[in-house]
């Protein structure tokens, strides 16, 4: 730790401690306070700073109220805390800087620029505090004053940009802490009238790319994908070789392309992906605070690419550079549940290569630690829960572990409550809960569960049909619980509609239409329990036809095919042993 002496104070401190001072006191005061300021400004030792601080609110403290010199005065102690912001970069010392130049504007004095520049310096301090202690207060407080900052600030001057670029990196903070889109758009208009203000700068290039890139992802606008590539293209170019954002540069021109892969499925983008962050890492020094973020997106380029193409070294390619990744980031690194999610993604890939069952542990543990260093109020939390969630039953599915079910329907349930109205993903929440809930009913038998997913899965199709989305996979997750409900009580309306889903559906999936046939048999065998047999046969020759007859170009027939035979040969069955009909 690190201790600094305090200076005894002078004799003209002194006497102001113990009684007013004269004018000439006052005036010898102030050149004493100019004197310290000089020495800072050779020495840049703190303590001359602290010195003509003092001093100076000595002079303001004892200046007669109303004099003109007051609003300078007060002015230079504004001054004095900016200088001593710059050297300790401390947020108290540019708030007291903005506090000075606030009174001193309205005392009179001229301070435009200097307001405009302490402004500047609290907002620039309020976003990396929040960046340090996740103070959500301070992104509204540096959206105010860094706005302000720009509103004063004269078209030509040569901060303009300056002061541009810093409200618009805090917008994008705004937005990615609280997702509301009008601070995303706002974010792009102010880094758009940077690059117009700055057009051969680099780090304006890349700035406007980062955010169109994050504009692209949430309104799927592809021009803006390709438009933010064009730029970190052009800003690579530029860039001098000891540009020292070079590696940012090229972390986002490779993260890009990474993203236009999973758009286009263009192998041309995710494999010039790939060797764009290769560089990155290369260029990058050690230490550098892009590193860990360089290897995790490489990573998850080769991830992507195993994914899509399936060679058994990219997977592995990418989980060590993953490994590398989180082994550089720090545990206060506000990206560390995102990388831990990642990696647990690529070890879920690996697993169902494998079959390595200490995979599937591990990302499960992996994602249970990302959901808990996530706070509840964070936009990211839902995501991660439902991801753990995923995971979990997973889990369940190889281990039959019903503890890992229970626990993967507490995390949907948790997704769910933490999420927005519009959470973009809110439904698939939801339908991950149901299809876990339907689960557990097969397990335990618990009427609950099962009439909860029918719930949940019916509003699904309400809510498709109101903005007329209505899919085959809607339709198929409530015909599947039906399917249940009928296997539960018996009654056939469960059966009936459950296939009727099935037919409106005309579901494509190869699955699916074996399923679909496994219904159909269920159905004719409760329709021969109610001794039916025309109904059952009739019912039998609709269902092959509308799947057979309108959709035979897409639709294979052995499914139904199959409950036919079966069908007959239930009702031949029950002949045999003497059912009357």
């Amino acid at each position: 730790m690190t201790f600094h002496t305090t200076r005894q104070p002078t004799k003209l401190q002194h006497t102001r401690l113990h009684g007013q001072m004269t004018p000439e006191e006052l005036s010898r005061l102030e050149e004493q306070a100019r004197a310290s300021l000089e020495r800072f400004h050779v020495s840049r030792n703190v303590l001359d700073i602290d010195e003509a601080i003092s001093a100076q609110k000595q002079v303001i403290a004892s200046s007669p109220v109303g004099i003109p010199s007051l609003g300078v005065r007060i002015k230079a102690l504004g001054d004095s805390y900016g200088l001593r912001f710059e050297k300790s970069a401390r947020i108290l010392d540019a708030c007291a800087a903005l506090s000075c130049m606030r009174k001193a504007c309205r005392l009179g004095a001229a301070v435009d620029n200097d307001l405009a520049k302490a402004l500047w310096d609290a907002g620039v301090a309020l976003v990396q505090r929040f960046g340090r202690e996740n103070r959500v207060s301070d992104l509204d407080k540096s959206v105010s004053v860094l706005q302000e900052s720009v509103d004063i600030t004269p078209f030509g001057d040569p901060s303009l940009s300056i002061r541009l670029n810093a409200l618009g990196i805090a917008f994008k903070r705004r937005f990615q802490r609280h997702g509301r889109y009008p601070d995303l758009q706002s974010s792009v208009t102010a880094h758009r009238r940077v690059y117009e203000l700055q057009p051969c700068s680099p780090a304006y290039m890349n700035n406007l790319a980062d955010v169109l890139s994050v504009h692209a992802q949430q309104t799927d606008m592809m021009s803006d994908l390709v438009e933010s590539i064009d730029l970190l293209r052009l800003a690579v170019e530029t860039a001098s070789p000891n540009d020292q954002h070079l590696s940012q540069y090229l972390l986002n021109l490779g993260g890009n392309l990474k993203l236009r892969f999973e758009l286009t499925e263009n192998k041309a983008s995710i494999d010039e992906s790939i060797n764009i962050l290769k560089r990155a890492a290369e260029v990058t020094k050690e230490g550098d605070l892009d590193q860990p973020a360089n290897l995790m997106t490489l990573g998850a380029a080769y991830s992507q690419r195993y994914e899509r193409y399936m060679d058994p070294t990219d997977i592995h390619a990418g989980i060590s550079y993953m490994e590398l990744g989180l082994a550089l980031t720090s545990p206060k690194d506000r990206m560390l549940p995102m990388r831990l999610n990642h990696y647990g993604k690529a070890l879920n890939l690996r697993y169902q290569l494998s079959g390595d069952i200490s995979d599937l542990h591990e990302m499960v543990v992996l994602r249970r630690k990302a959901v808990t260093l996530t706070s509840e109020d964070d936009p990211s939390i839902a995501g991660l829960l439902d991801e753990l969630a995923v995971s979990l039953g997973e889990k369940h599915a190889r281990t039959k572990d019903l503890d890992d079910l229970d626990e993967s329907i507490d995390a949907s349930r948790r997704a769910i409550r933490v999420s927005r109205e519009d959470h973009p993903r809110l439904q698939a929440f939801w339908k991950n809960l149901a299809t876990s809930l339907e689960t557990r009913y097969h397990i335990t038998k618990s009427d609950n569960d099962l009439t909860e997913a029918l719930s949940i899965f019916r509003s699904a199709i309400e809510d498709a049909s109101s903005t007329g989305s209505i899919s085959s996979t809607h339709l198929s997750d409530l015909a599947s619980a039906l399917c249940a409900r009928y296997q539960q009580t018996g009654v056939l309306a469960a059966l009936h509609e459950s296939i009727r889903l099935y037919d409106v559906g005309k579901i494509r999936g190869g699955n699916q239409r074996l399923s679909t046939g496994t219904r159909l048999k269920d159905r004719c065998h409760g329709i021969f329990t109610c001794r039916q047999e025309k109904p059952a046969l009739s019912q039998f020759g609709i269902s092959a036809k509308c799947w057979i007859g309108p959709a035979a170009p897409l639709i294979r027939s052995e499914a139904v095919q199959e409950a036919l035979f079966q069908g007959k040969n239930n009702v031949h069955s029950y002949r045999q042993r003497g059912s009357s009909f």
